[in-house]
């Protein structure tokens, strides 16, 4: 267990670290959608100091942020299922564009750029048909659809990027919604999440379930260590007694595995993780579960569960600087807190005002 003076310690570094150099855009900066109390929509970039650079309105509910490799620009993505993604200048913070979801077809939250910035994959759904899709867009031309292509799935929900660039990676929920029924989970009885991956080309290259027991987890969200091993969050839709292990990897070698956790840790999740992140070493991940007001930390080359750390509704996670196990969160009702893995308590941030926003979720790193 790591104590508190270690805990204080590494917040300090990440923060040095997070301010040196001074110019704007040197230091790691955070983007995460937000509330007012109001309800009113927001994106809003700061760094680990509190400061927030600037704050953009949105037409709703936000939920993931996709940024550009040369980290210009943000795409903030509707909360799912939603129809809009707004193109926002990551210096000013103005918005160059809005991107509608084209006729019978909504987006899913997410998106990632290509590593040369020229296109945006976005998982959205054929509602009709019920099929999982990405959406491609062009980002040199005004952001215009030129095409879709399967995500060999239903649901596709979180995606990354992996093997520099050449292999797309897919968590496929499972979970089958329509705009007339909004977040209604139309197939539970024959849901079958997985996570794929795709060529450059669209082709699927390989595809990963978890073992039948676990059919009703929802393979939601995903983050890539280092060496390409992706770690991945569930959220289950059946019994709450079942209580499976619900966060686990795939290896670069290509096998899927859950991770360990004791079995009081495991309940605390409460059958939900609302978002998974690698440290900067890329060896320790962190899964968040706002339902249970915690965040779970595993190393993961040694398959070794490093504990929990309390925050009520906590679900935005992303790596910190400075040393390794260290993140950031946010919380729907805490604000904005550093949290080192090992560590029972998140450190705040000093001099902040984020912690009086309701924060959405899923924070995204730049720089």
């Amino acid at each position: 267990m790591i104590d508190r003076r270690s805990l204080v310690v590494a917040l300090g570094a990440a923060i040095a670290t997070g301010v040196s150099g001074g110019a704007r855009g040197a230091a790691p900066l955070y983007a995460g959608c937000r509330l007012d109390r109001g309800g009113r929509a927001s994106l809003a970039l700061f760094d680990l100091e509190g400061r927030t650079l600037f704050s953009t309105d949105l037409p709703a509910r936000g939920h993931d942020v996709a940024v550009s490799p040369d980290g210009r620009r943000l795409v903030a993505f509707a909360r799912r299922p939603g129809t809009w993604a707004a193109v926002i200048d990551a210096a000013t913070g103005t918005v160059e564009r809005t991107i509608l979801a084209a006729p019978g077809r909504h987006f899913y939250g997410h998106g990632v750029f290509s590593p040369d910035g020229a296109l945006l994959t976005a998982t959205e759904n054929a509602f009709d048909q019920g099929e999982g899709l990405l959406g491609l867009y062009d980002a040199r031309d005004g952001f215009r659809r030129i095409g879709e292509v399967p995500s060999r799935g239903v649901g596709p929900h979180d995606l990354a990027l992996i093997f520099g660039g050449d292999v797309l990676a897919v968590a496929n929920g499972g979970i089958r919604t329509h705009p007339e029924t909004g977040r209604d989970m139309l197939n539970l009885e024959t849901m079958r999440p997985n996570l794929a991956l795709l060529g450059r080309d669209g082709a699927l290259r390989d595809a990963f379930e978890l073992p039948e027991a676990w059919r009703r987890a929802s393979l939601r969200h995903i983050a890539v260590g280092r060496d390409g091993t992706i770690g991945f969050g569930c959220q289950y839709e059946g019994p709450a007694e079942d209580a499976p292990e619900l966060v686990g990897v795939v290896t670069p070698a290509g096998r899927l595995e859950l991770l360990p956790v004791p079995e009081d840790a495991n309940l605390r999740f409460d059958n939900y993780i609302g978002s998974v992140a690698f440290d900067a070493s890329g060896e320790i991940l962190a899964a968040t579960s706002p339902r249970g007001g915690v965040t779970g930390f595993w190393d993961v080359p040694g398959r070794r569960f490093l504990g929990l750390s309390a925050l009520p509704d906590v679900c935005g996670v992303a790596p910190a600087p400075a040393r390794a196990g260290l993140f950031v969160l946010t919380s729907g009702n805490a604000g904005v807190r550093l949290a080192l893995a090992g560590t029972a308590t998140p450190g705040r941030l000093g001099g902040s005002d984020l912690d009086r926003w309701v924060w959405d979720n899923h924070m995204t790193r730049l720089g």
